[in-house]
C-alpha cells in the first residue's frame, strides 16, 4: 500500500489508538492510587467491573436505541 490509502489508514489507527488510551490510562492509575491508599479490594473490584461498561456498549446501546428507560428517558430523550 502506498500513497494516500496508507496515509489514511496510519492516521487511523492512530485515531483509534489515542482515542482508547484514557481508558486503559485512566484504569490503571485508579486501581494503583486507590490501593495504594489502602481501599478495600472488593471497591476496588467495583471499579473495575465498572469499567467494562463502555467496552459493552455494543451490546446495550442498541437495546437502549430501542427502548426507552423510565427516569431517564424522560429527562435526555432516547
Amino acid at each position: 500500500m502506498t500513497g494516500a490509502p496508507a496515509r489514511l489508514l496510519r492516521l487511523y489507527l492512530m485515531l483509534g489508538f489515542s482515542a482508547g488510551l484514557p481508558f486503559y490510562m485512566f484504569n490503571a492509575v485508579l486501581t494503583l492510587r486507590l490501593a495504594r491508599h489502602g481501599v478495600d479490594i472488593v471497591i476496588i473490584g467495583f471499579f473495575a467491573c465498572v469499567a467494562l461498561l463502555p467496552k459493552f456498549k455494543f451490546v446495550w446501546a442498541p437495546l437502549l436505541d430501542r427502548y426507552s428507560v423510565p427516569g431517564f428517558s424522560r429527562f435526555w430523550g432516547r
